[in-house]
């Protein structure tokens, strides 16, 4: 088709030099009747064929040329050799709950296990029995409430894997489940991510119904009144939540990398914590030019923000959030060296800033 229409432009611009020659020779042989006529049929033609070809060029000329075969050829291989977005990230429900798995190992305290793990219409269920349980003063259901916080956390590290999941639930047996929704995570000042405590709501499996609060007695025939603690009066309940709040540190940092003190008169609670091997790793810091911007150095004192963060929640919820939280970072060769000291979850004293 453009071969053509090139053909017909050619034809009309030929006309225009033969319609100027006929004029001239009208004009040296002075035969006006004859020659002027064909100039003007020349000139003519030339003026309806230009115009044609730029008529057709202007209608079907426009656009993309079809493709090659060799381009078509070059497309097929390039589309054959892509890969799908499944392959671009490897991941897996069996790989996400290997990780889910790994991620939430030594999260539950003594005589509670985790029982099974698992993924269904988009649902993590985490089956925990806490039926081993020890006595405590600490009821069942804010036992479970404290252990769904130890167990999420963790899980909400793994972005990769987002994408496969809309719940978490973290299943009690007869006790109930607690479950929250995707999109019902926050994020604190730190960007690490979390299920907010006062939203958990521990629902009876059977009724779909707020559990009624029981506690771990030895004598399970045992009136209990008072959420579980007897005659309760403020010491008492703050002694439960000191005893909650030993929990996590024991699961966080080890049975013998922390220490607790209460002022009761006051209203402070000290904690004391340390990490096997965190004096040499600041040594290390401190000989390889690094400071209180090191990136090792940045996540651990994130890990203790957010742990100091999640207390002063915990204490809001126990009902003493007018309680101050001292929470100090010792080094763990001499434990009268404060390397990290935080006021409720604002740092007042960092070692790795001092010249």
């Amino acid at each position: 088709m453009s071969t053509f229409i090139l053909i017909i432009i050619a034809i009309g611009m030929l006309g225009i030099p033969i319609s100027c020659l006929f004029t001239l020779l009208s004009f040296l042989f002075k035969k006006w009747k004859n020659l002027l006529k064909y100039s003007l049929m020349s000139l003519g033609l030339a003026l309806i064929c230009t115009t044609m070809g730029l008529i057709s060029y202007s209608v079907l000329g426009t656009g993309k040329s079809a493709p090659k075969e060799a381009d078509i050829a070059d497309f097929n291989t390039a589309m054959s050799t892509m890969q799908s977005p499944d392959n671009l990230v490897n991941i897996s429900d069996d790989k996400f709950l290997e990780s889910v798995k790994t991620a939430i190992q030594g999260r539950l305290g003594s005589g509670e296990t985790i029982q099974s793990v698992t993924l269904e219409n988009r649902d993590l269920r985490i089956l925990v029995d806490l039926s081993q349980k020890a006595s405590s003063p600490v009821t069942a259901k804010e036992l479970a409430l404290s252990r769904t916080s130890s167990i999420t956390d963790p899980i909400l590290d793994l972005y990769e894997y987002d994408a496969l999941w809309d719940t978490i639930t973290v299943d009690f047996g007869d006790l109930g489940y607690i479950r929250n929704s995707q999109k019902d995570i926050q994020e604190n000042e730190y960007g690490l991510r979390y299920f907010p405590y006062e939203n958990f709501k521990l629902i009876n499996s059977l009724k779909e119904e707020s559990a009624e609060d029981i506690a771990f007695l030895e004598n399970p025939n045992e009136i209990i009144e008072n959420n579980g603690w007897t005659e309760n009066s403020n010491k008492d309940s703050i002694d439960v939540m000191l005893k909650m709040i030993e929990s996590v540190l024991a699961q966080n940092y080890g049975e013998n990398n922390y220490t607790i003190n209460c002022d009761y008169d006051y209203k402070i609670i000290s904690l004391n914590v340390w990490h096997d091997g965190i004096a040499a790793e600041l040594t290390l810091i401190k000989l390889q030019g690094g400071d209180a911007t090191d990136e090792s150095w940045i996540y651990l004192k994130n890990s203790v923000i957010y742990a100091a963060n999640s207390i002063c929640n915990l204490m809001e919820t126990c009902g003493h959030g007018d309680f101050t939280l001292s929470f100090n970072l010792l080094n763990d060769i001499n434990q009268e060296n404060v390397l990290l000291s935080t006021f409720n979850s604002t740092i007042i004293y960092d070692v790795m800033e001092e010249q």
